[in-house]
């Protein structure tokens, strides 16, 4: 079945209702339709990282998880989420045309203990060029990405001033590549990827 709607309406309402948390229990998630859109001050929080997933459905071929502000020129950074306990199966085999696994213009904003997972492109991707302002200030922690076509973590362009620990990245193109400047990398594992640890 397709489980992307009950999701998103549940993070809409949330927002509408002043934001708070939607969780996720334990189970495998099917975003058969399109992507989840995070709206603003809507914390999406699973039973652990190895525990609840959400996974793209076959020919989506788009991010798994993104925001209404992401790829759209002239756009402004879209608020503050937290993003936490659980995994992200972005189906790359099935989705030729695919994406990222988390892209975002997110700012002052937590992502953490999240598993993400064979995707088309980046794990997470931080900001793009043709924004009006920077996503900023967020923290990516303690997290586990492996298997991506692209970097384990892509911060762009106008994706400034992150901290990024205790990551463990393996099995991508890059594990970390970094367009801007402010950023902290700290205390990651990062190993195994195809063309280097840390691109600057």
């Amino acid at each position: 079945t397709d489980d992307r709607i009950a999701i998103q309406t549940a993070l809409n309402d949330c927002s509408a209702a002043g934001g708070g948390q939607v969780y996720l229990p334990a189970g495998v998630y099917l975003l058969a339709s399109g992507s989840l859109l995070l709206p603003d001050g809507a914390n999406l929080v699973g039973a652990g990282m190895n525990v609840s997933t959400l996974k793209l459905g076959d020919g989506v071929d788009g991010p798994v998880i993104t925001d209404l502000s992401a790829g759209y020129p002239g756009a402004y950074a879209f608020g503050r989420v937290r993003l936490a306990h659980f995994a992200i199966d972005g189906n790359r085999q099935n989705n030729v045309m695919g994406a990222e696994g988390i892209f975002t213009t997110a700012y002052y904003s937590v992502f953490e203990q999240v598993y993400v997972h064979d995707c088309q492109t980046h794990g997470i991707h931080v900001g793009f060029a043709q924004m009006k302002n920077s996503a900023s200030q967020n923290w990516i922690r303690g997290c586990r990405i492996t298997d991506c076509g692209g970097a384990g973590i892509y911060l762009d362009i106008q994706g400034t001033d992150h901290s990024v620990s205790d990551n463990y990245i393996h099995d991508c193109d890059y594990g970390v590549v970094i367009n801007n400047g402010g950023v902290r990398v700290i205390n990651n594992d990062i190993f195994a990827n195809r063309q280097a640890a840390i691109k600057v």
